[in-house]
């Protein structure tokens, strides 16, 4: 029998091609510890995106026959990682991405949710699919103790572990240069901005529609309004700082927009933004390397300034970040989203700054005890492959 019969076969279906750096660096995180001795297939949102950012990956768009015949024909689907399950941004959420995984269980294959975040999940009918669905997954690992929190309530304890979110398990380059990015002389000092679009949600209509045909509800637009106020008195403090400010959006497109507003209510120039849509993980942690202090909403923002040992304030706008933040131990230099002014954010920003060395060894610290945590995610993936038998009846 050739080596290629012998090989395991698994389907890593998560959020990679929404053009979102945090869900490439999670693709990238998964894929660089996967075995030699495995065939991977990865399923996408946008396939030749995902086939751009992670060469020489077997890629499938989502929602095509292939996906289903790779199901049928692998050792195990992995969901993650990522915050997928949850109904916080649209009802339709969960539906969504236990599709694969319930006709995986049906195929009586394999489930291992890897690292995900979970919750909240506030609908009757999805806590209900969640509930039926991962009891009978084979394996789930856990970004955070309130994820675990939220299964625990649900009534799932078992199989279940908290680890750390993937991405903890990227080396980083020190010599990788920013330069080429900046709009400015590597030496000027600067501080990036990671706010991700916010106030743009409606539970019942999906993200996508929202977000094409500008629906927003009256009580979100004076929030937005607000919003984009507040980082613009934000912004301007910085310069008077004697710094630049650079914002870096996650997320391509919508990530930007909000820089856009936040850039025109400062009467800042658009150089200010860097375009961030093709760019690779290691190309924006090395931006957010070079940086005084990360601002960070995006949840990989704040990965990726423990990372690197940058400076940063978290802002908890959803369970997850605080989840992360919580994991960590970072409260006392977060900002609570419903309740931050440019005020609060200045001050906790100064106090990063003139707390720097401190800030630096606790981030180093909180580094290597993730890295730790995240080495489990592949090490329980690679025991579920070895053990006999199928899905959880």
């Amino acid at each position: 029998m050739g080596r290629t019969d012998k090989m395991k076969k698994i389907v890593i279906h998560g959020a990679s091609g929404l053009k979102n750096s945090g869900d490439e660096a999670i693709l990238q995180a998964i894929l660089r510890q996967c075995s030699d001795d495995w065939q991977v297939s990865v399923i996408s949102l946008d396939q030749e995106y995902t086939r751009k950012l992670h060469p020489g990956v077997c890629v499938l768009q989502m929602g095509t026959r292939d996906c289903k015949r790779a199901i049928d024909e692998c050792d195990a689907l992995i969901l993650g990682g990522g915050g997928l399950l949850q109904d916080e941004t649209s009802v339709y959420n969960v539906g969504r991405w236990l599709t694969y995984v319930r006709y995986a269980i049906r195929k009586k294959k394999k489930v291992f949710l890897y690292a995900n975040s979970i919750g909240p999940i506030r609908f009757g009918i999805n806590r209900l699919m969640v509930k039926k669905a991962l009891r009978k997954v084979s394996r789930i690992t856990l970004r955070d103790e309130i994820s675990a929190q939220e299964l625990k309530e649900l009534g799932i304890t078992e199989n279940t572990v908290v680890t750390a979110d993937p991405v903890f398990s990227l080396d980083i380059d020190e010599n990788v240069p920013c330069s080429g990015h900046l709009p400015f002389d590597e030496a000027q000092e600067y501080i990036v901005v990671c706010m991700r679009h916010w106030f743009d949600t409606n539970m019942w209509i999906p993200v996508s529609i929202c977000s094409r045909l500008g629906i927003r509800s009256r009580r979100n637009r004076k929030l937005y309004a607000d919003y984009i106020r507040e980082l613009a008195a934000f912004a301007r403090k910085v310069q008077q700082s004697g710094r630049r400010i650079i914002f870096l959006p996650f997320l391509y497109g919508r990530d930007s927009a909000v820089a856009a507003d936040i850039c025109r209510a400062a009467q800042m120039g658009g150089e200010c933004i860097i375009e961030t849509g093709d760019m690779r993980p290691e190309e924006i942690i090395g931006i957010i390397q070079g940086a005084q202090a990360v601002i960070g909403m995006r949840l990989h923002s704040i990965i990726y300034a423990v990372l690197t040992g940058t400076p940063v304030v978290p802002m908890e706008y959803s369970l997850k970040v605080r989840g992360l933040v919580r994991y960590l131990g970072l409260e006392e230099y977060s900002v609570d989203m419903e309740t931050f002014s440019h005020e609060i954010l200045w001050e906790h920003t100064q106090q990063i700054l003139e707390q720097r060395e401190n800030v630096c060894r606790k981030l180093r610290q909180c580094r290597d005890e993730m890295k730790d945590r995240e080495a489990r995610n592949m090490m329980l993936l690679k025991e579920m492959l070895e053990q006999n038998g199928n899905a959880v009846e």
